[in-house]
């Protein structure tokens, strides 16, 4: 069993060949993972919306909100690197299908939750990539 649900390849640049790998959040019983196809006429590169929410936790394990600060500063790197890169990176979803992605620089945020059961925040990445006519 994996301790992830997507993981982001990058193709080029200093970090080619890295991997990065990253658990989904659930809401409602469900991964927070959404493909949305669009229909938009050439020259148009855009093949699909995608939609997720990372959770911010270091293999699973829950940590104090300070410790999983440092991960959501972490994540937030880790996704800046890959957005910069002017290669696609590709992206195994939770579909497990390969695509080539370019993360939206402007369509990621992080999210605080605190419940009463539990009084530590736990935080979470909502995150949009955009599908790339190509091949992987």
């Amino acid at each position: 069993m994996k301790a992830h649900d997507v993981e982001f390849l990058v193709n080029s640049g200093d970090n080619k060949g890295k991997k990065y790998k990253y658990t989904l959040a659930k809401k409602d019983g469900e991964k927070q993972w959404s493909v949305t196809p669009l229909f938009q006429p050439p020259p148009s590169i855009f093949k699909e919306k995608i939609e997720m929410v990372l959770v911010c936790q270091d293999e699973n394990i829950p940590y104090s909100g300070a410790v999983e600060n440092k991960i959501v500063n972490k994540i937030l790197e880790q996704l800046r690197n890959i957005a910069l890169e002017t290669t696609p990176a590709t992206l195994n979803g939770l579909d497990k299908q390969e695509r080539l992605v370019q993360i939206d620089q402007d369509g990621y945020s992080v999210v605080s939750i605190s419940t009463e059961q539990n009084r530590e925040p736990e935080y979470f990445v909502k995150l949009t990539c955009w599908g790339l006519y190509g091949t992987t």
